[in-house]
């Protein structure tokens, strides 16, 4: 198992570089506002959020936001980009 988490954190960097991996998200992202209201009220869990793709898309819509992944090279790579947006209603684990 921890040959599979390490492959994820080498990957991480450039993970959001796969054209497909990010159309996914942005499907993923209208598939859950056709079916579910989002909004500042709720508080939203995205386990195995990765990169954040799905992540910093529901942060737009909901309230409190929190990616969870296996991965400590996926969630730094979120984690540079919450600061980078400065996203404050996101958090890691």
């Amino acid at each position: 198992m921890a040959s599979g988490k390490r492959h994820f954190d080498l990957k991480a960097v450039t993970w959001d570089e796969e054209p497909r991996r990010v159309q996914l998200a942005k499907d993923l992202f209208a598939a859950i506002t056709d079916t579910v209201v989002l909004n500042p009220c709720i508080a939203v869990l995205d386990f195995g959020c990765g990169t954040g793709l799905l992540t910093l898309q529901l942060a737009t819509q909901g309230g409190h936001v929190t990616g969870v992944d296996s991965s400590q090279g996926m969630l730094d790579v979120l984690e540079d980009k919450v600061r980078h947006y400065q996203n404050d209603n996101v958090i890691t684990r």
